[in-house]
């Protein structure tokens, strides 16, 4: 046992061992690759990809929807079909549409089905007859989406205008009484600190809870923010009263607001008191109050953080 152990060791250490097992692989890869490149006919399975169904329609998934084909092809690209999950298409437009069902015949479709194959694979024989792809229709509804976000800008920074999102609205597909439930769908949340560069992130969309019964059109959301320098702005605003009693005249203090605001500093420029429009309703008041409530009624989209300086407008009525 000893002297064939120190026999081995004495090959391991000549390099005559090395040299056998790497002639043992090569001998092994040319065998493989000699038998990869003949020909062989073989029954491949092939999953169903449907597509052009109308949006208003989803099909009833079962396991069915494979077509089994005899193929004639080399051993290499053989060898693919099987290591993978190999797909075939179905163009809804080209078929039977009966009873709410969708029937693929091999007779009808064998050119289609030749034509997503290379040159040098085969179709020897379509061994699936039919498939019926059963369908039902569903109710479509078009809902805003909604952003759900926590932002901290870095000091005087903010978002210019209002985030943009792309898409701003989701068709949600399924049961009526399901979908007529759902009047929005929320993203996930953005949540960003310390803020003073252009915004723009892919976020989900929280799906609804009966989300295995529907489908939705996207299920994410572009969201687009320009974030700029800002700076504080203040404008006199003149004080509308509405709402008088016919013959009522109404002396009131002051007749003009300070407004306050922040803007863009490249938009600063670009806004003026006409831009804003405060009033006082005077349908509002109540017999015991004294003085008038002013409301902003108007303001630019520009500006945020808008408040008025003025909590309480003094009158008398006059005759």
């Amino acid at each position: 046992m000893s002297a064939l152990k120190s026999k081995i060791q004495a090959s391991i250490k000549s390099g005559k061992i090395n040299k056998f097992i790497l002639f043992l692989i090569v001998s092994f890869i040319i065998l493989l690759l000699s038998k990869l490149s003949k020909d062989y006919t073989k029954v491949v399975s092939f999953n169903v990809e449907i597509e052009n169904l109308p949006e208003e329609q989803v099909i009833i998934k079962d396991s069915t929807h494979k077509i089994d084909i005899l193929l004639k092809t080399y051993g290499f690209k053989l060898m693919r079909y099987y290591l993978s999950s190999p797909k075939l298409t179905v163009d809804l437009e080209k078929i039977q549409n009966i009873q709410r069902s969708y029937i693929w015949t091999a007779t009808n479709n064998a050119v289609d089905v030749k034509n997503q194959f290379a040159e040098n694979v085969e179709v020897e024989n379509i061994l699936t007859d039919s498939i019926i792809f059963s369908y039902d229709v569903n109710y479509v509804k078009k809902v805003p989406v909604i952003l759900s976000k926590k932002v901290n800008f870095a000091p005087g920074y903010n978002v210019k205008e209002n985030y943009a999102l792309n898409p701003d609205s989701v068709r949600l597909i399924g049961p009526r009484v399901i979908v007529d439930a759902i009047d929005e769908v929320i993203t996930d949340s953005l949540i960003m600190e310390n803020v003073k560069s252009k915004i723009d992130v892919i976020l989900g969309l929280k799906l609804p809870d009966q989300i295995e019964t529907i489908a939705m059109s996207s299920k994410r959301v572009n969201v687009l923010g320009n974030v700029d320098k800002f700076t504080e702005g203040t404008v006199q605003v003149p004080i509308v009263v509405t709402n008088l009693p016919d013959n009522m005249n109404v002396n009131y203090f002051p007749k003009k607001v300070s407004v306050v605001f922040n803007t863009a500093l490249s938009n600063y420029e670009s806004i003026s008191a006409n831009d804003f429009r405060v009033e006082c309703n005077f349908t509002e008041l109540s017999n015991e109050s004294s003085f008038l409530v002013p409301r902003l009624t108007k303001k630019p989209e520009i500006a945020k953080s808008i408040k008025i300086n003025q909590t309480r407008i003094e009158f008398i009525i006059s005759e």
